[in-house]
Order: structure tokens, then C-alpha cells, then sequence
């Protein structure tokens, strides 16, 4: 068996640049929607604006805000951070397959080979844009006195895996060299384990939601007194069930990073076996959706690894040319009221093409039914509408919760978000405030036809696909798309939208795009 030991203390970054956020090259050229292709291609190349400066319309935004102020026990998802992952075998099935040194290897290399482009530190890379070094390893397995059964006991289960879990890490500590807890795994000296993931050799039987679903969570121990073993309480559970990649993994440290799940609970694919109807915001394609492509724009501000493009008002029309997402960063905001950071209401645009970590799924966003033939072609304009307002919470008084404006002008304990993508998760991970009017993420689908925002009965209409996508001579304004808005002529805050876009070029190396104050 090998051991895996990757990047504990070497990094590959300024961290100086990292914790600025700027360790990133976000440039943005400007060109008019009238120069010709050649002149674009220059263009692109040869202009740019910095960060905090206004320049023809628009502001490059250093993030004011970002997932750890929210202050919920979240990773910190910038510089060299480590993960550690222990497989654990648990002391009878049902088993998919138990471990070996074959399959501990193979979790080894789907998680930390640098030379897989999917794997997990590789997609964290990529998605990051160098702003998160991923190391960690791979410990020696733990054999665990507890049973599958006894896990997903109804009234004992979650109690007996917390204290798994806690035994596990202990035990991995004392009995396998090459593991620090302490010194590499709690690297902000909090009481905490920073990133902990426990792959069991279980069986979920595709069960949605049973204990041993992999999930993100917090088992609620709190840190020890200082200078003790540091406590096991944001995690991450998977099986072996689910070792074919790195994609659950990637998916499950997406929440332990801070970001909530955007398909709807409400309306599940087939792994609940209990409705023919589906209902998908995102149309699937999302890392934290159906764990596949890259994050979008809006998850990335979460964690401070892009500065969007505010339209900012100092022009009444302006013209940017922006390059493709998964590999540049780049990204509008619009909204006539921006608090400055990713905790607000506000449009995104951003250029969905096959770059950076969606090359991987590019082709395999869809059902394999035979009649369904849509792609996702040379990609486009991904338009998206964000309600990612919070409330305020204290410590002594969890029963009441106010909303928050913005985060840097106040002073709770904690913040929640306000809002989800599912109708009946009203108090999902214990802190959404859902009216089920309004959601946390959707796409608006240039083709108007919002089947994302509708129950389907077609599976494959809940996929994204190129006609979903803004094309060359498409437009955007509140007007034409009010089908997408609950109050149909503003925003869910109340703010009128008086902004008209105009995709004036779209190619899957840049889009071009106009956006006028009407």
C-alpha cells in the first residue's frame, strides 16, 4: 500500500497574494460592441483595470466579505490548507466491497494526484485559481466496532457516529506516523480539525439522506481547552459507494467550505425512488448541484477567489469583453444597490464554455435517453439571479433572527442565509429562512421558457443546455425575462432592474456585452 503525503508545508503561491485576494490575474478588457474580430482579439489582450478602479463603467471589486465571516465553523478556503481523509472499516455490512491496499491506493490517487486533472486537490486548484493549495494525505485505515446497522439506527445512529468519528481521528494520531493532527490539521489554532473526511466501507443502497449518505455536517463538540487534541466537528461521510472519483469528495468539502446544495430536495432525481418529477434551478450543472462542472461565479465570491465586474453608474452604456469563466474569473454583477460582496441580491453574467473544470462533464450533462439531444454546443453567456441575503443571529438568542443588510455593518454571533432552492428545507443545516417565494440561486434560460423554475416530469428538462445559454444578438432585461421574477418588475429586495443587456458577440474564447441604464 502507498502512502500519500502531499503539499503539508510546501506552497506554490505568494500566501501574501492569497489573503489579499488578489493572488489571481482577473483581467478584464473593454472594447466597443462595433470592433471586428481581429480587433477584439487585440483588445483582449492588451487592456485591463485593477482592482477598486472605476474604468469605462465598470469597477473590478475586491470582495468585501467573504464565507468566514459568517462566522459557522466553515473551512478557510484560501492559502495552503490540508485535508485529511480516514478510511474507516466498519464491523459488518452491507458492503459494496471492503477495503483493501488497492482500493485505499486508488482513494489516495483520486484525491491527491496532482497529475489527474479531476482529482480533488487538482479540481480545487483549477477552481481557485491558485488562491487554495490543497494538501493532506491519506491515514492508515481504522476498524471501527460499530456496524452499518447500527449507524443508521434511527435514535442511536448519528450519536454513535460522532463518537466514531472522534475515536477514529484519535486513534489515526497516536498509530500512524506520519499524521500531526494538531500541527497540520487545525492550522488556525481553533479547537477544530480543519477539513476531515471519513470514507466508510458501507453500503448507502442509493438510501438519500440515511446516516451513511454522504453528507457535510457539525457534530456540535465544541474546542477543547487550549493545548488539547483538537475536536472532530465540521466533516464530511462518503462510502465506497461512491469511490468511482473524486467528485463527491470535491462536492461534500464544497459545504464544509460554506456553500449550501442547489437542487431542490423537494423534487429529487431518481435517487430518492419516490417521485416521477423534478425540479432544478441550475439546470444540474453545478459542482454543488449534481457534482458536476466547475463552481459558478456566485459560489466563488462565497470564498473570495474572483473580483466581479460591477456595473457601477458612473456611465449610462458600457461596453466589456469578457473571457470564459472556468479559466479567467471573470464575471458581472449587476444590481443598482451592491453591498460589495457575495451576501445580496444581484444578476450575474459569466461565460460558460468548455474550460478549466468543465472540459470533464462537458458531454456528460445528460440523461442517456435517446430522444433527448440537446448539448451545451460552444457554450454562452450563463445568466444567473442571486438572492443570497442573511440574517443575524446571537449565541443567546437563537429563537429570534433579523435580516442583515450588509454583513460589515453589523454584529450578530452568526449569520444565516435567508433563502434556499428547496421548497421544504425551511431550516436546512439550522439556519434558512425560506417563504418559498424566493430562492438562493437560478439560472434565467435565454430561451424563456424557465422549465428549471417549473416541476418537470422529463428529467431532461432540468438539464442546461446551449439554448439556455445567451447567444450573439441575444438581450436582457427585466421586461423580457419577468417570467424569472416572483414580483415581476423587481428584484425579490424591493429595487428596480433598470438595466438592458445586449450580448453583442459570444464566442467560446469571449462574449463581448453592452449593458445600458434604461
Amino acid at each position: 500500500m502507498k502512502k500519500y503525503v502531499k503539499n503539508l508545508l510546501i506552497s506554490t503561491i505568494s500566501l501574501s497574494s492569497v489573503f489579499a485576494l488578489t493572488g489571481c490575474d482577473l483581467s478584464n478588457p473593454f472594447a466597443s460592441a462595433n470592433t471586428d474580430d481581429s480587433t477584439l482579439a487585440t483588445s483582449v489582450e492588451a487592456t485591463s483595470i485593477e482592482a477598486g478602479v472605476s474604468e469605462n463603467g465598470f469597477t473590478k471589486t475586491k470582495l468585501n466579505a467573504i464565507n468566514t465571516d459568517l462566522k459557522r465553523d466553515y473551512s478557510v478556503a484560501n492559502g495552503e490548507q490540508n485535508v485529511l481523509i480516514i478510511p474507516i472499516h466498519l464491523s459488518s455490512g452491507p458492503y459494496s466491497g471492503t477495503w483493501s491496499d488497492s482500493l485505499i491506493d486508488e482513494l489516495s490517487d483520486i484525491i491527491f494526484d496532482t497529475e489527474d486533472s479531476r482529482s480533488y486537490v487538482s479540481y480545487y486548484k483549477t477552481a481557485s485559481f491558485d488562491n487554495l493549495i490543497m494538501g493532506g494525505e491519506v491515514s492508515e485505515l481504522y476498524n471501527s466496532t460499530y456496524s452499518v446497522s447500527q449507524l443508521e439506527d434511527a435514535t442511536y445512529g448519528m450519536t454513535r457516529m460522532y463518537s466514531m468519528f472522534e475515536a477514529a481521528a484519535e486513534w489515526v494520531d497516536a498509530n500512524d506516523d506520519t499524521v500531526d493532527i494538531e500541527k497540520d490539521y487545525d492550522k488556525n489554532s481553533d479547537g477544530y480539525i480543519d477539513n476531515i473526511h471519513f470514507m466508510i466501507d458501507g453500503s448507502d443502497g442509493d438510501d438519500w439522506n440515511s446516516n451513511i449518505w454522504p453528507h457535510m455536517s457539525q457534530t456540535g463538540y465544541y474546542p477543547a481547552a487550549t493545548g488539547e487534541f483538537p475536536e472532530v466537528n465540521t466533516y464530511s461521510l462518503s462510502n465506497l459507494d461512491h469511490l468511482s472519483d473524486a467528485t463527491t469528495t470535491i462536492h461534500e468539502q464544497g459545504h464544509i467550505f460554506g456553500l449550501q446544495d442547489y437542487y431542490n430536495y423537494s423534487y429529487l432525481p431518481s435517487v430518492n425512488h419516490s417521485s416521477n418529477t423534478y425540479y432544478d434551478l441550475v439546470g444540474n450543472a453545478d459542482m454543488q448541484d449534481d457534482s458536476m462542472f466547475d463552481w459558478n461565479a456566485y459560489s466563488k465570491m462565497n470564498m473570495g477567489w474572483i473580483e466581479p465586474y460591477y456595473f457601477d453608474g458612473s456611465k449610462d452604456s458600457a461596453t466589456i469583453t469578457i473571457s470564459p469563466s472556468g479559466t479567467s474569473g471573470d464575471a458581472i454583477v449587476l444590481g443598482e444597490n451592491w453591498n460589495g460582496n457575495a451576501f445580496d441580491e444581484y444578476i450575474t453574467l459569466e461565460l460558460f464554455t468548455e474550460d478549466g473544470n468543465n472540459a470533464y462533464d462537458w458531454d456528460r450533462n445528460y440523461p442517456s435517453s435517446s430522444n433527448y439531444t440537446t448539448t451545451l454546443g460552444e457554450g454562452g453567456v450563463r445568466v444567473s439571479h442571486v438572492d443570497s441575503r442573511l440574517m443575524g443571529m446571537n449565541a443567546n438568542d437563537n429563537t429570534n433572527a433579523y435580516q442583515v443588510d450588509n454583513i460589515n455593518d453589523s454584529d450578530y454571533d452568526y449569520y444565516g442565509l435567508k433563502y434556499t432552492n428547496s421548497y421544504d428545507a425551511d431550516d436546512y443545516q439550522g439556519y434558512t429562512f425560506d417563504d418559498n417565494n424566493y430562492n438562493l440561486l437560478q439560472v434565467i434560460e435565454a430561451d424563456k421558457e424557465n422549465e428549471f423554475g417549473s416541476v418537470q416530469s422529463d428529467y431532461s428538462k432540468t438539464f442546461l443546455g446551449e439554448s439556455d445559454l445567451f447567444q450573439t444578438g441575444d438581450s436582457f432585461s427585466m421586461s423580457e425575462y419577468s417570467n424569472f421574477f416572483y414580483n415581476k418588475t423587481t428584484l425579490n429586495n424591493g429595487d428596480e432592474f433598470p438595466y438592458e443587456v445586449q450580448f453583442d458577440k459570444v464566442t467560446s474564447d469571449y462574449a463581448t456585452i453592452t449593458i445600458t441604464k434604461i
